[in-house]
């Protein structure tokens, strides 16, 4: 009841996440509690800690979160996985405080509130794993479920987003791309991606009947927000699909044969006709001036950093500060911009001690998917962590909590093996796997 009065109270002066934060706690008056994770799934793709800004945004699943954490105690499920998830944290927590402490003393560029803010985002988006992995249902089939809700809310905002190749901006932005309900169009992009991970996921376990419609309106939703990297991950999604995947998706693959050829053919006539989509017209401008990318030269000053302090880095979230005479100073932060490169930014800002924590925490991810005996949920968790690699490679994700809800729910499906580094108190059932 305190969550649902807190989002009464915020919901009204916080535009459209305060509504929809407004919205879902009036609806946890008439829902069991048992929809609760539910809707605190559905709710983490609408906002978030936004990069940017270094602030906190209203949404739902902000105020559901204090009881997503009650309920991780009460149930204590995953113990064994919650508690080596809370030992990473504190790893990368002490590599941070180094890192940190380094800056102050050493360095005469710091800023206690980047440090301090960088460190509040991480902890959000590890409680959010935690929560994941502590009340994430066990059962393969429950987990399909829960999936096919991320995956169907994922969806819809693709379909609003898609209309953008209409001419019709439903959420605020640019008329050549849609951001959604994301701060960035090329989150919004990684979002949709690894939304398409966890339907294919589901249709792994067990076939989902919507899988070509849903698959058709993400995809057009990618091409709406308009992200070159994101797109190219695409094409590598659909490669191993086509490669790795069973006859379970024989469906997919020969949908996916027909979306090439349309999709040839209708490149070919919009080039013929001079037509004017925008967020196409913004694809074939961009992918021109790929070596004018000031990516490039963000990327190399976050590759100087690390060499003028290459073991703790030049402290947590401090970035920013040194990348202000490569594209200016932002509006909102009054800093210069982000690495657009998560493994950069972590061995800029805390050096080799950080990247090799963080390096140990992939380790145990990739121990779960190597161990995984079903074929085609093996081949959807490696794709997901293609995903969110690559787009890692050219955006800052460290701190989006769809990146960490799948990781949970990879570490959830290992909960129920017998390895002997996950908890093995409630077994998965992987009869329909």
């Amino acid at each position: 009841m305190s969550a649902v009065a807190v989002g009464m109270a915020v919901g009204l002066g916080h535009g459209l996440a305060g509504f929809i934060a407004l919205v879902c706690s009036i609806l946890l008056l008439l829902m069991p509690r048992s929809w609760y994770f539910n809707i605190f799934l559905i709710t983490s793709g609408v906002m978030f800690f936004s990069p940017a800004t270094g602030s906190l945004h209203v949404a739902a699943s902000d105020l559901l979160l204090p009881l997503m954490l009650i309920g991780a105690f009460i149930n204590r499920s995953g113990g064994g996985t919650v508690n080596r998830v809370l030992a990473f944290y504190g790893f990368m927590l002490a590599s941070a405080a180094m890192s940190a402490v380094y800056a102050q003393l050493h360095l005469k560029t710091f800023d206690a509130y980047l440090a301090i803010s960088s460190q509040v985002k991480f902890t959000v988006v590890i409680l959010y794993l935690v929560s994941v992995v502590a009340l994430a249902p066990r059962d393969s089939r429950s987990l399909r479920s829960t999936f096919r809700v991320w995956s169907a809310a994922a969806t819809l905002q693709a379909a609003l987003c898609s209309l953008n190749l209409m001419g019709i901006s439903v959420f605020p932005g640019s008329a050549y791309r849609t951001r959604g309900l994301f701060d960035d169009p090329n989150l919004l992009s990684g979002f949709f991606l690894i939304s398409i991970i966890v339907l294919l996921w589901a249709h792994a376990v067990e076939p989902v009947p919507e899988l070509l419609p849903s698959f058709t309106i993400l995809c057009l939703g990618l091409l709406a927000a308009a992200s070159r990297s994101a797109l190219a991950t695409l094409v590598v999604v659909v490669i191993g699909v086509l490669i790795l995947t069973s006859s379970q998706f024989r469906a997919l693959k020969a949908y996916i044969a027909l979306l090439a050829l349309a999709t040839l053919a209708g490149g070919s006539a919009f080039i013929l006709s001079a037509g004017e989509i925008p967020a196409v017209e913004r694809l074939s401008g961009a992918f021109q001036e790929v070596g004018d990318d000031s990516r490039l030269s963000l990327w190399g000053r976050a590759v100087e950093l690390w060499q003028a302090s290459p073991f703790v880095g030049v402290g947590p979230g401090l970035y920013p500060l040194y990348s202000g005479d490569i594209m200016g100073i932002s509006g909102r932060t009054g800093t210069g911009f982000v690495a657009h490169n998560s493994f950069l930014t972590l061995l800029a800002e805390q050096g080799l001690v950080g990247m090799l924590v963080a390096t140990a925490g992939f380790v145990a991810i990739l121990r779960v998917i190597r161990c995984e005996p079903a074929r085609d949920v093996r081949v959807a968790m490696i794709l997901g962590v293609t995903v969110l690699g690559v787009q890692m490679a050219t955006l800052n994700l460290q701190s989006l909590r769809y990146v960490w809800i799948f990781m949970g729910f990879v570490l959830v499906w290992g909960i129920g093996s017998s390895r002997p580094w996950v908890s093995t108190r409630q077994p998965m059932d992987r009869s329909v796997a």
